[in-house]
């Protein structure tokens, strides 16, 4: 009985370890891409993702087809990432301003 205990909470711990880790890749991955967005990109905002302004500017071609580019990227994990990402980054600066 110990035994399936032991293995229950070792199960556990390794759900736990996973989730924090994905949360993690994930910070890295958007800070990541608002640096390469500013520095790369010469963006203006210093909080907004590629995915985030690709959508934002969808009316210019390119960033048009940036936005459809990301979207097909990550289309396994996300349909609609960029909108997503530029919702996040809204309801970020929302909770920005309500601090």
């Amino acid at each position: 009985m110990d035994r399936q205990k032991d293995f229950e909470v070792v199960v556990q711990a390794m759900a736990e370890a996973g989730e924090a880790v994905k949360n993690y890749a994930y910070r890295v991955g958007d800070a990541t891409s608002q640096l390469a967005n500013v520095t790369l990109l010469f963006g203006m905002n210093p909080n907004e993702s590629i995915s985030s302004r690709s959508y934002r500017c969808r009316a210019s071609w390119h960033w048009n087809a940036s936005m459809v580019g990301i979207d097909l990227l990550f289309s396994l994990a996300e349909k609609g990432h960029c909108k997503k990402a530029y919702l996040r980054d809204l309801q970020r600066a929302s909770e920005m301003l309500d601090q």
